[in-house]
């Protein structure tokens, strides 16, 4: 007698025995018990997840002699022969290769004929998203009223290529991922009844391999018993996957130490399996960011006990910043390996060396925290000296200068460009002193505010200080003109933010709210500062022209 695999030998036969689907077989359960079955059910979900296995045992069920039941009885001719699958009224049709309208129409014709024994003409169309559009045109009034003996079942990985007239005609029933530790514990069982005796770890590490599929994970178990018999080890595991050193969560743990050497050396020997880890690595660091923002307890992780618990500390390790960044660096490689699938090696190595680096995986958030605290631990500048009386410029004539002894003014140099860094939180806290000292004059309070506002915003402060006077000081306002700015000082000076950092310095150096307007001096019309000239513009009715 030829072997039967595993993933065919231990198919469930009822859907009691179906692991990890319990919403979609209590739903199928209680829609039998209330006589309520639907003329057309899409099952969707990964691979390997129970979509066609739960379809053969709707079909069981809807056609066992003591039916319809949701537990047919196995004994009955209908049941037998639907377990053998040779149900000459359970209709399996791949849609992979029968995917025309011709086939689509022969089936049509098929299906207004009575069973031939059962109950029910059942057609079971597996992979339906690979039907071509006319296929499914064709399908859409036989599908919407089908004759009351007729039930279609389809299964899809790929709900997204089923069509909307399809999906509406059909009641959708979705398939997740099976947990790990439902795969772990089925796989024991099997093992139990194949009187294997794996190593503690073998059920849990094939469990984590095959990411949610149960055929996978038999699959793989298959192939365990074929290299190492019935007492196979984690050593066989790692010989089967081609690894050395552990598994991706393994790898993870000694990028997240930062040792290269033995980062690389627990890499597959053989190449050719970088996708498949990185789709592992993603899995890891996905679940490591969910623990790290959601708790150790959460719902969105399966996993098992241990496996959890390493996960949870690789989180904590990293702190949900980095492991966010972690996680976009490692989709990127994916990607970068599916176009360049020859040098998925190279950017494999890459990509986790670079993630072994904490510097270079710090979040933009911690690179200004300590930056900050870098620039608190810097000692404190001097205080700048007051500024030197600017002589008479060609702008104002000396007259005007000698109405304004106690402003301070700034002598014009050469132009630097300057980049805004407000941050009024560094100029130092003053005294009651210092602001009597500040109220006492203009010039005092012009250069203790040019003091504390290059303490805070160095770039804004050498700006006011090269190409900029204090014209007018009030109660509630300041008034600086600019001489000579270029076009990046202006942008500096214009910025909203620098403009409130100005009014902020200036209000704390003098102890109350100030607002300071800065004013250029190429903007303003000649004359226009001069009270006499526009007094007589408006006695006059005129205009100041140049």
């Amino acid at each position: 007698m030829s072997y039967l695999v595993l993933a065919r030998k231990y198919r469930p036969k009822t859907f009691e025995e179906v692991c990890g689907q319990e919403v979609v077989t209590s739903t199928l359960t209680g829609a039998i018990n209330d006589d309520r079955v639907a003329h057309a059910y899409l099952l969707c979900g990964p691979r390997g997840t129970g979509k066609t296995t739960i379809a053969r045992i709707l079909a069981k069920a809807l056609n066992c002699e003591e039916g319809p039941t949701p537990t047919p009885c196995g004994k009955c001719d209908r049941c037998l022969e639907a377990d053998r699958g040779a149900d000459a009224d359970v209709i399996e049709i791949d849609a992979a290769s029968n995917n025309g309208v011709d086939e689509v129409r022969a089936l049509r014709e098929q299906a207004a004929y009575n069973p031939m024994r059962g109950r029910y003409k059942v057609y079971l169309v597996d992979e339906v998203h690979m039907l071509s559009k006319p296929a499914f045109n064709a399908l859409l009034k036989t599908l919407e009223e089908p004759p009351p003996h007729v039930k279609f079942l389809f299964a899809t990985t790929e709900r997204n290529k089923v069509p909307d007239t399809i999906l509406s005609r059909c009641q959708v029933l979705q398939l997740d991922p099976i947990t790990e530790p439902v795969i772990s514990a089925h796989l024991d069982e099997v093992f139990a009844a194949e009187e294997v005796k794996a190593a503690d770890g073998i059920t849990a590490g094939i469990a984590r391999m095959a990411r949610g599929g149960m055929r996978d994970a038999l699959s793989i178990a298959d192939r365990l018993i074929s290299l190492a018999g019935k007492e196979p080890t984690m050593e066989h595991l790692e010989r089967l996957t081609s690894t050395r050193g552990g598994d991706a969560l393994s790898v993870l743990e000694l990028t997240a130490a930062g040792d290269a050497p033995a980062l690389l050396d627990a890499l597959p020997r053989v190449e050719g399996s970088e996708a498949e880890l990185t789709d592992e690595l993603l899995g890891c660091t996905r679940s490591a960011l969910l623990l790290a923002h959601c708790g150790d307890n959460t719902p969105l992780v399966d996993a098992t006990e241990e496996t959890r618990a390493r996960m949870a500390a690789l989180g904590e390790r990293l702190g949900p910043a980095r492991a966010e960044v972690w996680l976009e660096e490692l989709l990127l490689c994916r990607e970068r390996i599916h176009t360049l699938n020859a040098h998925g090696r190279s950017i494999l190595e890459s990509t986790l060396l670079a993630l072994a680096r904490e510097e270079d995986t710090l979040p933009l958030s911690e690179l200004v925290d300590r930056l900050t605290i870098l620039e608190g631990r810097l000692p404190d500048e001097p205080a700048a000296a007051a500024p030197q009386a600017e002589p008479p410029s060609r702008e104002e004539p000396p007259a005007r200068r000698r109405e304004e002894p106690d402003q301070a003014v700034i002598e014009p140099q050469a132009p630097r460009e300057a980049a805004p860094t407000p941050s009024p939180s560094k100029a130092r806290k003053r005294t009651e002193a210092d602001r009597r000292a500040a109220r006492s004059s203009a010039t005092e309070a012009w250069a203790a505010f040019l003091e504390d506002l290059e303490v805070s915003a160095q770039a804004l402060g050498e700006v006011l200080r090269r190409k900029t006077r204090l014209v007018s000081l009030e109660e509630g306002r300041a008034v600086v003109r600019a001489t000579e700015l270029l076009d990046e000082e202006k942008t500096l000076l214009e910025d909203k933010r620098n403009q409130r950092t100005l009014s902020k310095v200036f209000s704390t150096v003098l102890g109350r709210e100030l607002a300071v307007e800065v004013e250029d001096s190429d903007m303003i019309r000649p004359g226009a500062e001069d009270p006499y000239t526009q007094q007589v513009a408006d006695l006059f009715d005129g205009q100041i022209e140049d």
